[in-house]
This record gives C-alpha cells, structure tokens and sequence, in this order.
C-alpha cells in the first residue's frame, strides 16, 4: 500500500510539474510572469516613498518636540530667576 501511494503521488507531482512548465514557458504565462515582476517593482518603489516620508515626518515632529522643549526650557529659566 505505501508503494502504491508513493507511485500515485510521484505520478501525481510529475503530471503537475510538467503543467506548470507547459504554462510557464507559453506565451500566458510569460505575461502573468511580467505582471507579478512588475507589481513586485511597484511594491517595492511604493514601500521606498512611505519610509521617505516617514523619515521626514519623523524629523519634523523630532525638530517641532525641540523648539518646544527649548521654549519652556527657556520659560523655566526665565520665572526661576526672576
């Protein structure tokens, strides 16, 4: 029984397999190919934008918490020695 089932899966996989060559190597297939590469590409060129920004958000709100924590820096200086 266990030769059996091996036989049967073996059949079964090189069957898939040589669909799945057929498909890749036709003229479909190298478009679905083409269309996967590309919203790869513009995955990845959108992910790069969002941490560009980020990054900028980031920087601005870390400049804007700066000034701020110099103002009542200087708020505090200001009532201490009056």
């Amino acid at each position: 029984m266990n030769n059996g089932k091996f036989f049967a899966g073996l059949a079964l996989g090189a069957l898939v397999g040589s669909a799945l060559s057929c498909f890749a190597h036709s003229n479909k297939g190298r478009q679905l190919k083409r269309n996967v590469q590309d919203a790869f590409q513009n995955l990845k060129e959108e992910a790069k934008d969002l941490a560009h920004d980020a990054k900028h958000k980031a920087e601005k709100v870390g400049h804007e918490v700066a000034e701020k924590v110099e103002e009542v820096k200087g708020k505090m200086y200001e009532t201490a020695n009056k």
